[in-house]
């Protein structure tokens, strides 16, 4: 099992490989991972919870709500493996 510090170090380095990706890598990984209707139904909630919200702040939830989503399947099972394998 993982130590807190072990999950937040695991977090950190999963946000930044995230940030490496290019665009269409990172697209891939989202659809692969969540799909296109887990996708629909976050952006319902997000707009859901926030109605006056304009599109973009709406568009931000849904990314932290993916982000989120990547950061507990990366504890299941590592989503770029050839990082981890690199620190060995």
């Amino acid at each position: 099992m993982h130590s807190l510090e072990e999950k937040a170090q695991s977090a950190l380095e999963l946000i930044i490989a995230l940030e490496d990706a290019e665009q269409d890598q990172f697209k891939q990984l989202v659809i692969g991972q969540i799909g296109k209707e887990l996708l629909a139904v976050f952006g319902w909630y997000a707009t859901a919870v926030f109605p006056d919200n304009p599109e973009e702040v709406v568009h931000d939830l849904v990314h932290l709500m993916i982000t989120a989503y990547l950061i507990k399947s990366n504890e299941m099972e590592p989503l770029f493996p050839q990082t981890s394998a690199q620190e060995g």
